[in-house]
């Protein structure tokens, strides 16, 4: 086992990765987030919710965690041939943004601080996610 499958056995064991939440997402899309999500450094609930963003937003190639979502020509969505570079990019970006902005626990907070969805969608989003997130936190 190397230290990043053991670092991510702790994570699973103390509750933050729960094989309820992300079954929606395929064995290999939950290892690649969680690759990224231990490069990035990133704490449980913030790892919650970068899982929670991929789940909810559901993107086609290029555009998995939603980044760039509405800018065609956004970098992170440059690799949208190459399915595994493509989902990695995104998770990074999605993390990158994550880290900066300091995600606590309180996503409608995230959100509005980080432009992550359009403003008139943003108390439907905000309700999913959050969802989805309460659901990684506790497993349930």
């Amino acid at each position: 086992m190397t230290i990043r499958h053991a670092i991510f056995a702790l994570a699973l064991l103390r509750g933050c990765l729960p094989d309820a939440v992300p079954a929606a997402m395929p064995q290999w899309e939950r290892d690649a987030a969680c690759d990224v999500a231990l490069a990035y450094r990133l704490d449980a609930r913030q790892t919650a919710l970068l899982l929670a963003l991929r789940v909810h937003e559901n993107g086609p190639r290029g555009c998995e965690f939603g980044v760039g979502a509405w800018q065609p020509n956004h970098p992170a969505r440059r690799f949208a041939a190459a399915p595994w570079l493509s989902f990695r990019v995104q998770a990074e970006w999605a993390a990158g943004t994550i880290r900066k902005h300091g995600f606590s626990g309180d996503v409608a907070g995230w959100a509005a601080r980080t432009g992550w969805c359009l403003p008139h969608e943003r108390r439907q989003w905000v309700r999913s996610v959050e969802r989805i997130y309460r659901k990684t936190v506790q497993g349930t």
